[in-house]
């Protein structure tokens, strides 16, 4: 969940008069989640708000199809398995649910998904603030290597 701000009325000179003003925001640390969203680009126009949310593995593993794990198909695991995550929404405030490009299941490259989430039900005259909540979907595999000696008790 991130704080946002929106502007119905983005080409309005006084921008003193806003309770808030609409900015990017950058994200690190504390999702708890090796995917996370690292930042949300806001552009404001008079008809609809995109919100452009990269979404990064921070962690030091691989995401998966969520399919793959589903089926327990960890020894199968191929390329085409890899980098592949679910956005399963996204929403502004309670109700807004936003439609989302490209289209589910999202191919991450180089560990990063970019998606576009447009909010065309824009309200009101003045910004606000508003909560932008964005669920991901994915699975994940993390190989630890331990080396281990084995001796015979016989």
């Amino acid at each position: 969940m991130f704080k946002s701000a929106v502007d119905p009325e983005p080409n309005k000179r006084d921008l003193s008069s806003d309770a808030c003003q609409v900015r990017d925001v950058s994200v690190s640390g504390g999702q708890a989640a090796p995917v996370a969203v690292t930042n949300v680009k806001v552009e404001s126009t008079p008809q609809k708000t995109i919100f452009r949310i990269t979404i990064k593995n921070v962690g030091k593993g691989t995401v998966l199809d969520q399919a793959v794990v589903d089926e327990c198909l960890d020894s199968d695991v191929v390329f085409a398995d890899t980098n592949w995550i679910d956005l399963d929404s996204v929403r502004l405030g309670l109700d807004d649910f936003l439609q989302c490009e490209p289209p589910n299941p999202v191919k991450m490259s180089g560990g990063t998904a970019t998606v576009a989430c447009t909010a065309d039900r824009i309200v009101g005259t003045s910004a606000y603030s508003s909560v932008l909540t964005v669920v991901l979907t994915y699975g994940y595999r993390e190989d630890i290597e331990q080396k281990v000696q084995l001796r015979s008790t016989i």
